[in-house]
């Protein structure tokens, strides 16, 4: 894959549809708005006293998904909840109509036929789309979570063995939800001689993702990543899959994500994350899809031209950094390895015994110092955030990462971390308060390991 020329790529964000975004990842503007325009707390008794933008997603020619992190009041408590705004060519109020039809369908229903839903609403100013998470046209399995007889159903046939009596009580949590593209839920099952859980994945209908995630998981619990592994690092057992509901069903693990809990030595955790990387770098399987430094180019080139139209005074600083990585991406010619091409310390969980590597949806062949160097700049983030960090984080996964796997040579790991650190951030510019820290990741650019 080679990057398209930047002529024909600067048409991707339109003005119109850029000019809608920067209204409506201004978080004093848009907090005024909801309260004005959206019903869905007020019918509720809540008021929106804060927005943040978590995250933007660039959909090309088609818009643009955020996802705002909101503080809702009642008066006497407060809570955080998830928000999708959706910004898209053309008349949103027909975007509804189209949306809400969808979900509608009867085998896949998640709105009942008759339902004016106020999940899936309209700022009519700005000509935005506003959803709740859980609900999402392009991923049936959601139905599971809107209709509990059928989640119950559809869980005692996939789990036959552990039999799950008729009057189970299922509920659903979202874990994370990834609009059109992915929601991974946790059903909790209450009724059997000990309540258990289990992890939905849903994905894309019509795509056979579900099918290739379960392929993948299988090849690799095979290969020695399954319960009885000698080093402790698996991953979870897939326990089943929908056709229907492009839905994959494994088992919910225990654990902690690394580097979030000060339970354990930071450095016993970086190795943890060193040797799981390692274990998958080692693994024989090879897949179709690969990730080569030409297909990060593009990537990279997308985020650096939206990031320059939304916060300009970054430019000189995004060209320079973007100039560098270029130049050593351009020089990248590894082999390729199983690569998880998501890697940092969020992917696996541990409990001090095990290590479970999770989310497999990138999974593709790539360098191995692709992986690495993104873990990398993870830590060098969490760093600049002012979360858990030790200076001797980054020898203690190296050395671990060794003692299984040859490591890549310095320069690959160091122009792949640079690569990782344009990215976030040029993600981070577009995230609230988060201003000073883009700035600082660029300034990490070019840094000696």
């Amino acid at each position: 894959m080679t990057s398209a020329p930047a002529s024909r790529r600067e048409k991707q964000f339109t003005d119109e549809l850029l000019s809608r975004l920067r209204q409506a990842i201004d978080t004093a503007e848009m907090t005024r708005r909801l309260n004005m325009q959206w019903s869905w707390p007020e019918r509720r008794g809540l008021r929106v006293s804060g927005v943040e933008i978590h995250r933007v997603f660039p959909r090309g020619r088609d818009g643009f998904v955020i996802k705002y992190l909101l503080l809702l009041d009642d008066g006497a408590t407060q809570q955080e909840m998830t928000l999708f705004g959706e910004i898209q060519p053309g008349n949103v109020n027909d975007l509804r109509e189209r949306v809400l039809n969808k979900l509608r369908k009867s085998r896949r229903k998640q709105i009942d036929r008759h339902d004016d839903s106020d999940a899936i609403t309209v700022l009519p100013d700005l000509n935005l789309l506003l959803r709740i998470p859980g609900y999402d046209e392009k991923l049936p399995g959601l139905t599971l979570r809107h209709h509990p007889k059928r989640g119950r159903r559809f869980l005692r046939e996939l789990l036959a063995p552990w039999k799950i009596p008729p009057d189970a009580r299922v509920t659903t949590s979202i874990l994370n939800h990834r609009l059109g593209k992915r929601c991974v839920m946790r059903a909790h099952i209450e009724g059997t001689e000990k309540n258990i859980s289990v992890v939905l994945r849903c994905l894309k209908a019509n795509d056979r993702r579900h099918f290739d995630n379960m392929a993948q998981m299988q090849k690799l619990w095979r290969h020695r990543f399954d319960n009885l592994a000698p080093d402790r690092i698996r991953i979870p057992r897939v326990l089943g899959c929908s056709d229907e509901l492009a839905t994959v069903v494994i088992e919910d693990m225990p654990g902690q994500v690394l580097c979030e809990s000060q339970r354990w030595p930071l450095t016993q955790q970086a190795a943890v994350a060193g040797a799981t990387l390692a274990k998958l770098h080692a693994c024989p399987i090879a897949l179709a899809r690969h990730h080569r430094a030409a297909d990060e180019l593009a990537l990279l080139q997308d985020w650096v031209l939206l990031t320059r139209n939304l916060r300009p005074e970054l430019t000189d600083a995004l060209e320079l950094a973007s100039d560098q990585v270029r130049a050593a991406l351009a020089a990248q010619c590894g082999m390729p390895r199983l690569s998880h091409r998501d890697y940092y310390s969020k992917q696996v969980l541990y409990d001090g015994k095990q290590a479970v590597l999770i989310d497999f949806d990138t999974l593709c062949m790539a360098e191995p110092a692709l992986d690495i160097g993104n873990y990398l700049a993870h830590r060098t983030l969490a760093m600049l955030a002012g979360e858990l960090a030790d200076p001797d984080e980054t020898d203690a996964f190296l050395q671990a990462y060794d003692r299984k796997a040859p490591l890549p040579n310095t320069v690959s790991i160091s122009t792949w971390r640079d690569a990782a650190l344009l990215r976030l951030a040029c993600l981070y510019a577009l995230r609230s308060n988060w201003d000073t820290v883009s700035e600082r990741l660029l300034q990490h650019i070019g840094e000696r390991i």
